[in-house]
């Protein structure tokens, strides 16, 4: 068959869009599958680790997460809990427990203390009063899925220059909207845990997240982001992209899980808070990640144009090239969502693949509209 203009620019689009993608899998993605599934070596010394939780009105929640973190598999760690201005009876809460568990430790914001209040100035607070050097940290609407959540992310901690990346991501609901978010979360979780592998760390999660004190002070806490309501966890990372080493830990036995949003609206303001900082990002970090959404949704455009456009040998090669590609995507992100426990969601695997892009796309737009000091609580 003869090729018109709008042959050869789908032609073009598809095999473009097709090796981007391949290059994201096969270059980034596969190191990630091939770290989480190398048998890991137990820390061979006991170090004493604080767990940091910043809390503001969870009691409730923290009723659930304190059971866990009080009988970690693990001898010399301490919880420290920073009560952010509660009014719910956290103090109360932590108080009763501390009288049976000598290593639950409780601290508090007060009202008027200062006029920075947030989870920075929280989290602060907790780490000054820290004991201990390696400091491990987890939110109060998150319960880790081990009682060797300690332990497996210590066997990641090699030096006081150390930041360990953990997986942070959400119970499942069984509804559309929650698969959606948890397929993000999951994606977004295998990105920069392979990039970080790669050599180009640009996030963790402060759902699970391990760095020592004096990394902490010699960063100057948190001054060179101070400004913002966010970045606790992803502009730490970027202040120390050169004086930090940093590790990924993925085990099963290392996962912590949320509670997800529960509306698409608290979900909306979740992202833009995530966007807010997003312009920090290095310029490199940035085009990557840019490029990955824009090739995923071009390849499936690109394919749909091509078989409406294509017959014959030429339209075989690309259903083949692009059922080869899905095979390696299911291999790979199939592997990660396995691991990761992160069940059903193979079913809408393209479907997500198409929406995602242009639900984030419509997050960002609204981050543009927003303050970038959206409130922590």
């Amino acid at each position: 068959m003869e090729f018109s203009n709008i042959h050869w620019v789908a032609l073009v689009l598809f095999v473009l869009a097709l090796l981007i993608q391949s290059f994201y899998y096969l270059f980034f993605f596969r190191k990630l599958i091939k770290q989480i599934i190398t048998p890991e070596i137990k820390p061979e010394i006991c170090i004493p680790v604080s767990i940091i939780v910043a809390a503001r009105n969870e009691a409730q929640r923290l009723e659930c997460l304190l059971p866990v973190l009080l009988h970690q598999d693990y001898d010399d760690y301490e919880v420290v809990i920073v009560d952010d201005r509660s009014t719910d009876g956290t103090s109360i809460l932590i108080n009763k427990l501390s009288e049976k568990y000598k290593f639950l430790k409780y601290i508090r914001v007060e009202e008027g203390e200062t006029n920075n209040h947030g989870k920075k100035y929280a989290l602060t607070k907790g780490i000054e009063y820290a004991a201990n050097d390696c400091l491990l940290f987890t939110d109060a609407d998150c319960i880790p899925v081990s009682d060797m959540w300690v332990s497996r992310m210590l066997s990641q901690f090699k030096t006081q220059n150390t930041i360990i990346l953990g997986y942070g991501g959400y119970f499942n609901e069984n509804t559309f909207v929650n698969d959606m978010l948890r397929y993000d979360t999951s994606f977004i979780a295998m990105q920069y845990g392979s990039f970080a592998l790669s050599g180009l760390p640009y996030m963790g999660v402060g759902r699970n997240l391990m760095y020592s004190k004096q990394l902490w002070k010699r960063g100057n806490a948190y001054s060179k982001h101070i400004d913002f309501a966010s970045g606790d966890d992803d502009l730490f990372v970027q202040s120390h992209l050169q004086d930090a080493e940093f590790r990924v830990q993925f085990h099963a036995e290392a996962i912590t899980r949320s509670l997800p949003p529960d509306s698409f609206k608290k979900w909306r303001n979740q992202k833009i808070r995530h966007y807010s900082v997003a312009n920090q990002y290095p310029l490199k970090i940035k085009m990557l990640l840019v490029l990955e959404p824009l090739s995923r949704v071009l390849l499936l455009i690109s394919f749909i144009l091509a078989v409406i456009l294509f017959t014959g040998k030429v339209l075989l090669s690309i259903v083949i090239a692009f059922l080869v590609f899905y095979t390696l995507k299911f291999l790979i992100f199939g592997s990660f969502l396995k691991r990761m426990s992160e069940y059903g969601l193979y079913k809408n695997l393209l479907l997500f693949d198409f929406i995602l892009p242009c639900v984030q796309t419509y997050f960002y737009l609204c981050s543009l509209f927003s303050s970038r000091n959206i409130i922590w609580k």
